[in-house]
Formats: structure tokens, sequence, C-alpha cells
């Protein structure tokens, strides 16, 4: 026999019934178990005899103070700000929040257009020309730590013959490098590195 609770939410009268219980913050379900409740005493704390709908992938089961409601459900899921890009994690339940969406862009170089990325080619373009302007910073850095010894000989007039071929060899690739267009990232052929 089932319990029959008074308008102050005791049993009048005691019985079995299933609780199905919630959390007490999100209202996510999280389970029921069967009951039996004594005359003066109320349901299970968090919980209801209202039985919840069907699982569906992808929601909650979420209760609202007299029913279940079938609410969204992304958490654990990478979500992507929609004005820089910068992800984090969904730790609610519901939709994900305006401003953020569950698309990942594909470049660092995507713009939210209002409903899916789209590449940016101007950023792209610039970012591609700081990639080489960064590669020829580091060319012209190696070359010269290779170059910095034969330069002291050269200046000191010990170099030998070989050291100076080496030497005219680098400096002509340095003259090279410094010549190369960045503009044209990312079709850049950079010049032979010589032999040491």
């Amino acid at each position: 026999m089932k319990p029959v609770f008074g308008e102050d939410g005791h049993a009048t009268t005691a019985g079995d019934i299933r609780a199905y219980y919630f959390d007490h913050i999100t209202g996510e379900y999280t389970g029921w178990s069967d009951e039996f409740i004594n005359i003066g005493v109320s349901m299970p704390g968090c919980s209801t005899e209202v039985a919840p709908g069907e699982e569906v992938a992808g929601f909650a089961q979420v209760f609202t103070g007299q029913r279940w409601e079938a609410q969204e459900d992304h958490r654990e899921k990478t979500m992507y700000s929609t004005s820089d890009r910068k992800s984090s994690v969904v730790d609610y339940i519901g939709p994900v929040c305006e401003g953020f969406t569950l698309a990942a862009p594909s470049t660092p170089y995507d713009k939210w257009n209002g409903e899916t990325w789209v590449k940016d080619v101007v950023a792209l373009k610039a970012g591609q020309i700081a990639d080489a302007e960064q590669q020829r910073r580091f060319l012209l850095a190696e070359a010269d730590q290779i170059t910095a010894d034969w330069r002291t000989e050269l200046a000191l007039g010990i170099i030998d013959d070989g050291d100076k071929a080496k030497l005219t060899a680098w400096m002509k690739y340095i003259k090279a490098v410094k010549a190369v267009d960045t503009s044209t990232a990312p079709d850049i052929n950079w010049p032979a590195r010589p032999e040491d």
C-alpha cells in the first residue's frame, strides 16, 4: 500500500513508495530507492515520487520542484570562446553559455562569424610573415655563431685560405637570407646552408 501525505508533507497513512532522488544544487536525477514511510514521516530529502522521463543521451533529467525536465548536458566537453578561441571544459547542465561554442576552431587564425569558425586570411598571412621573420632571425643567429671565430681571425689577419673561403660562402648565405622577401610566406625558398 502507498503512503498518503498530508498538506504538511508528512504521511498520514504508512506505506511503500519509490523515491526518485535529485542533487540538492543542480536538481539532476541521481537514482531511486524503494522506501517504507511511517506515519508522521515525509519523503526522504531531495526526493520525489514523480518518476523522471526516459534517459536520453546528451540530456540530464532535472527536477524543477514539480516535474522533471530533460536539459542539455555537455559536461566534460570542451567549449571555445567565440571571442578569443580559448578552451575550457563545460561544468554545468544546460545549453552552452552565450559567447561559447562546442565547435573547435581549426586554426589559430579562425574567427567566429556568429554561426561557424571562418579563417581570418589577413591574420593568417600576418602570422605566416611573422613565422618567416622568426625563421630569418634564427638562421642569421646560427650563421653569426658559426662565422664568429672566422671573422675574428680575419680581423686579426690570421685566417687561413680554407676558413676564408668558408667565411665568404657563409657571408654570401647571410646576404641571401637577409634578401628573402618574407611577404611571400609561406611560399619561401630559403637559401641553401653552406657546408661547415
